[in-house]
């Protein structure tokens, strides 16, 4: 009887051991995260914003910045309208992306899949930078935190939720919509 519990024991252990090395939290293995992490290199352009009827949203309203001066881009009812947009994107080998907003403005940085359905950005903003020293200004003036990497640059990521197929990709834009993207 105890070599049946040692056994049975043993069996899970080496299963829990197996599951948490060869797959993700949500069950997604190596593989597939490494087809996933294929599959989401290249180009791709911006399509639409959806809701999750699929309409197509141009605009969202957003609670503005309290006390602000008037005209500070609120409304009469302290609401502000964004543009419902999203820049193009590259996504490259290499683990580094590029979101082309306009001619005039690209952002670079890292990514990784953390899983089938979350994409991390990590941006790097350079020491001795403008943008460098803007953020630790800011930070100072609001008490945060900066997280910094091994050569003083200060790093940021954020996650976001995806939907991946072949040719598309939907990213969770402003909590209740999808930015929808085609690839090139």
């Amino acid at each position: 009887m105890k070599n049946i519990l040692l056994k049975a024991l043993l069996g899970m252990i080496s299963f829990l051991i197996i599951n948490s090395v060869f797959c993700q939290n949500d069950g997604t293995s190596s593989n597939d995260l490494d087809e996933l992490r294929s599959q989401l290199v290249g180009n791709w352009k911006f399509v639409k914003v959806v809701d999750d009827k699929e309409n197509q949203i141009e605009s969202i309203k957003k609670d503005g910045i309290p006390n602000a001066p008037p005209g500070f881009g609120s409304d009469k009812n302290g609401k502000i309208t964004i543009k419902a947009s999203g820049p193009d994107l590259t996504f490259n080998n290499d683990s580094t992306y590029s979101m082309k907003f306009n001619p005039g403005k690209t952002e670079t940085g890292k990514w990784r899949l953390i899983s089938k359905n979350e994409l991390e950005y990590i941006d790097i903003t350079n020491k001795g930078t403008s943008a460098f020293n803007t953020l630790e200004a800011t930070a100072k003036m609001f008490n945060k935190k900066l997280d910094y990497d091994k050569d003083g640059n200060i790093i940021s990521s954020i996650s976001y939720y995806i939907i991946l197929s072949k040719n598309e990709l939907r990213i969770k834009y402003e909590e209740k919509y999808f930015q929808v993207y085609m690839k090139e």
